[in-house]
Order: C-alpha cells, then structure tokens, then sequence
C-alpha cells in the first residue's frame, strides 16, 4: 500500500498526517493541553470512596479523573493507598472532553518504539499481535533478562524487527528517564508537568510504523531534523521536502473536517452515522442508495465496505473504550464471519489494541480499542 508521512505546521503547530491508498487515516498535533501520555505530578483533591477513584489537580482548570481501582496507586502489598491532599505522580491516559477533565492513571506506562516500561508492574509480556510461539518466548525471556525482575515490560508489535541490541538500548533509555522523572517528583511541588508528550513529531516517530515503503514529505527541513533527531539521524525511510501547502494539496484539512461529521458516505450510496453516549460509541450502517442482487447480498457487500471505512474513521477520529457497530442484517453464517475478519484485518497496522467480537443475532458487533496507555496490556 503506498503511504506517504506528511509533516507540516498548522497555525504554528507541528503536525504529522499519515496518508495510505490515498486516504488520511492518522493526524496528530501538537496539544495545548494535557496530552495523552503526559507524566503530571498532581495532588489528590478527592477521593471517591464508593467508586474506586480520585479527583486529581494537575494545573489545569478542571481536575482529572482516576477511574477505576486498576488505575489507583497500590502498595506493595497491592492495599490501595490514596488519600486527600497526598501528591503522586499521575499519567493523561485520555484527553479532556466537554465538561470533563483528563482521564488519568497512576499506573505510569513510559512508551517506547519497541516496547513499554511499565514502572509500577513486575509483568513483561509480549505484544499478541506476534503469533509466532518461538518469536513470543524469545522476546519474552528477552524482555526479563532486561528488567531484571525490578520492573515491568511489555514489548510492542515493532520489537519483532527490532535487534536485541535496539531493544536493550530502549529499555536503558526508559528506565534512565523514569528514574529522573522519579528524582524530579520528589524535589518539587504539585502541580506540575514531569513527561511532555504533547510534540507531535515525537509521538509519530514512535507510534507511526516507517520502513523502506513509507516516504516522507516535510515543509521544512526543521521538521525534517526533528524527527530525524529520534531515530538517532538516520530516518528509515526515504523523504524530501515541499515548501508548499501540503495539508492543502494533499487534502489532509478536507478529511479532517469530514472526519467532524456525524454522516460519513460510502461510495457505494449507504453510509455511516456515528454518535457517542457517556458508556460507549455507536456507529450505524445504513443501506442508504445501494441495491445489490438481493437482500443478503446488499448487506454483504455494504457490510464489507462499512467495515474497512470504520477503521478508517476510528483511527483519524482516534475513538477509544466501547464501540458498537450495527451492521446491515445478514442471514448467511459464512458472510457474518467474513466482515468481522475484514473487519480485524483493517485494524491491522492500528497502534492502539483492539478486540474484536463475532456479530451477534441482533447484527450488532462488540468492540473495544483502546490506547498504550489505558492500562491494556495485549496488544502493543
């Protein structure tokens, strides 16, 4: 598939679109505000006792959110240990939105290109999305000879070409900067940022996969320079720079801003609508315009072209948590299974885990995505 990395900047901020067939399918941006991977130290302003959860001051007009006990700080006795007043250090795990403030989580994850230090956790894993047992048990007793017992891992799906000496150096690295991080908490006070990962270049060095077919088309070589920067000055990929409006010319405004519509259209003449709830995210498949031969093949081939379209939009939209998809009624077993496994193979070079279930008798299908720093540890 031909894709192409596009870096710009947009009202002064640096910005990363990843273009594949043609079609934006990532944009990130540089964030004013408390980025989804940031590392705050924050102070508990209060605890909910009855919910398994806090309201924390990280400098921002509204208080973060830590939901869910998962995402408390435990002792080593795994005894939840919170309190009112008491400062910690705390991660964005999801922008704020509306009336809410950040969703965080004192569980820190520090994410590399090939794998996720996990300072609070002694578990080292292996990205699922690896499927080869021999590569699982090679990375895995890898990655606990790396930690040493003292720490937890998780080795993402890019660790499977990464060599051992690429990986070791990683982990080095992210073991050095929580260890400042963890220097820096202690000899300031609350609140106060301790990790940036609002740049948009360094995120899409580390969660956008470049390799010898992916090119690179900067505005400026600053940009250029700057990514360059993260993977030690040698780019694996090709790239050139364009002075004009690339945003523009490749039409990376234009998705956007059909990317804020409710209604998405198909090219067949059905279309998508999504709307979101305070528990979840629906999106709807509608026939619209398109006849097929007959009434299962209609749905099939809808279906199918719905299918590849939502992850599309679920990726430049970049929607989180729970997600419910009606599809188009079908009444053959074998075309059901098919646009779930269409479905799963769209997801394939998505960063973020997904999990996927079979439709149901009522047509809906049950998934979840979610980011590397929600606290899911399957699919790095």
């Amino acid at each position: 598939m031909d894709r192409t990395l596009l870096l710009a900047r947009d009202n002064g901020k640096a910005c990363a679109a990843l273009i594949e067939g043609g079609r934006l399918v990532q944009f990130i941006q540089d964030s004013d505000g408390p980025a989804p991977g940031s590392v705050y130290l924050g102070r508990v302003q209060r605890v909910l006792e009855g919910l398994g959860g806090a309201f924390v001051d990280i400098g921002f007009a509204k208080n973060g959110l830590i939901s869910g006990e998962s995402d408390l700080p435990k002792d080593e006795n795994g005894k939840i240990r919170i309190k009112q007043g008491q400062e910690l250090p705390v991660q964005v795990i999801k922008d704020p939105g509306g009336d809410k403030g950040a969703q965080l989580s004192a569980n820190i994850r520090l994410a590399g290109r090939y794998s996720v230090l996990l300072p609070n956790s002694l578990h080292v894993g292996v990205s699922r999305r690896i499927a080869d047992d021999e590569k699982r048990e090679r990375l895995k007793a890898l990655g606990e000879k790396l930690v040493h017992g003292e720490i937890g891992l998780i080795l993402r799906t890019q660790a499977e070409e990464a060599s051992d000496r690429e990986l070791a150096g990683e982990v080095e690295a992210l073991s050095e900067t929580w260890s400042r991080l963890s220097l820096k908490a202690k000899g300031i006070k609350a609140p106060v940022l301790l990790w940036d990962e609002s740049g948009a270049l360094t995120v899409a060095a580390r969660e956008i996969r470049l390799d010898a077919d992916t090119r690179i088309t900067a505005q400026d070589q600053e940009l250029l320079d700057e990514l360059a920067a993260r993977f030690d000055g040698a780019l694996p990929c090709s790239s050139h720079i364009d002075g004009c409006d690339i945003l523009t010319v490749y039409r990376v405004r234009a998705q956007l801003e059909n990317a804020k519509k409710r209604r998405v259209d198909l090219k067949s003449g059905g279309f998508l609508v999504f709307d979101d709830t305070e528990a979840l995210r629906v999106i709807d498949v509608n026939s619209g315009s398109f006849a097929g031969k007959d009434a299962e093949d209609t749905a099939f081939r809808l279906n199918l072209e719905a299918a590849e379209e939502i992850a599309v939009q679920t990726r430049l939209r970049n929607l989180t948590g729970i997600i419910v998809i009606d599809f188009v009624d079908m009444r053959n077993k074998t075309h059901r299974n098919d646009v779930i496994e269409c479905l799963r193979q769209a997801f394939k070079h998505d960063t973020g885990r997904t999990d996927i279930s079979p439709i149901s008798a009522l047509g809906l299908c049950e998934m979840s995505r979610y980011s590397r720093y929600s606290g899911k540890t399957g699919g790095e």
